[in-house]
């Protein structure tokens, strides 16, 4: 769940994305490291960074983008094997 709008309020206000709950511990997109808030930024282009995203999604995030790193080694790998 994404969440807009940072304060006490923030579970029930702002961009609401994959439903459920809001968690207890949402972190400012602001405070996101760039490599993930760019990968956020492109499925979510409305985002802020006065805007807070749950740990859920950030986690869910996080995995794509050791996904997309370990898939890119594996190809160098392949066409150095290659040679």
């Amino acid at each position: 769940m994404l969440l807009g709008g940072v304060g006490n309020d923030y579970a029930t206000s702002g961009l609401r994305l994959g439903g459920g709950e809001a968690t207890r511990e949402p972190i400012a997109f602001g405070m996101v490291r760039p490599s993930l808030a760019n990968g956020l930024a492109v499925t979510h282009p409305n985002l802020t960074t006065n805007d807070v995203i749950c740990r859920k999604h950030l986690t869910e995030q996080r995995t794509r983008y050791v996904e997309q790193l370990l898939e890119r080694e594996r190809a160098e790998l392949r066409n150095l094997s290659a040679r």
